[in-house]
């Protein structure tokens, strides 16, 4: 099964202390979505990466095969069966210009912006400048954190 990292997992460090065997395959993009931080259950402390809906963006993210036992645990990981996450199917672009199939994450019902710790998004910056993310692109992840980090982002 394929998945597609878009968030902290982009490092993969990050992904191997979840799933060790991982095998990381190449940089892949989702066109119309943006990255963006929402709340999810647990009062206002609870939340992390979301996708939005953003016609003229892209993200780019790692794709990753993993056995169905790690996207299995991914899942409770993710905190799936609590609801704060739910699994769902992209078609991302391939390095070659081909579509592929994968599942991500989303927060299913975001309660609003979510205030992410500079621990929290520091995997994802690592990850996104050690895979050399287009300078354009990282940043804009840059922006977006920055953003998000700001009382009332």
């Amino acid at each position: 099964m394929l998945y597609f990292a878009y968030c902290t997992l982009l490092d993969i460090d990050e992904m191997h202390k979840y799933c060790p065997s991982a095998e990381a395959t190449e940089v892949a993009s989702l066109p119309g979505y943006r990255v963006a931080f929402a709340r999810y259950g647990q009062g206002a402390s609870g939340g992390g990466c979301n996708l939005q809906e953003a016609e003229e963006e892209e993200v780019l993210g790692l794709l990753f095969s993993l056995s169905p036992g790690e996207l299995q645990a991914l899942d409770s990981i993710a905190g799936v069966p609590k609801g704060y996450y739910k699994k769902i199917d992209v078609s991302v672009i391939a390095q070659d210009g081909g579509n592929l199939s994968a599942i991500t994450y989303v927060v299913p019902e975001p309660l609003g912006p979510f205030q992410p710790s500079p621990a929290y998004t520091r995997p994802i910056l690592t990850g996104a400048k050690a895979l050399q993310l287009p300078p354009a692109y990282l940043e804009k992840l840059e922006g977006i954190i920055r953003a998000a980090q700001e009382p009332g982002g």
